[in-house]
């Protein structure tokens, strides 16, 4: 499907390193510490995406959450035009 499957913004307090996968395209974009994998998740299979980043100074005592955003094929066309 065109397009990312996976996009994952890092919160402020964050600061991206990189990026990996065990299988796909893993992009780690530095200057907008966002992470993007694009890839083909096999059926009843699974893919670790792994994201490494360094907590930056002045968040101590801070709590830091993240949450990145799946897109998928809902109807089967070969677009993504579904999010969760």
């Amino acid at each position: 499907n065109t397009g990312p499957e996976l996009t994952d913004v890092l919160p402020a307090g964050l600061t991206l390193v990189s990026a990996s996968a065990t299988s796909g395209t893993a992009v780690a974009t530095i200057g907008t510490n966002t992470v993007t994998w694009d890839g083909v998740v096999p059926a009843l299979g699974s893919v670790t995406v792994t994201i490494q980043a360094t907590v930056n100074a002045g968040t101590n005592g801070t709590t830091l959450t993240n949450q990145g955003t799946v897109n998928y094929d809902a109807d089967g066309n070969g677009t993504n035009e579904a999010s969760a």
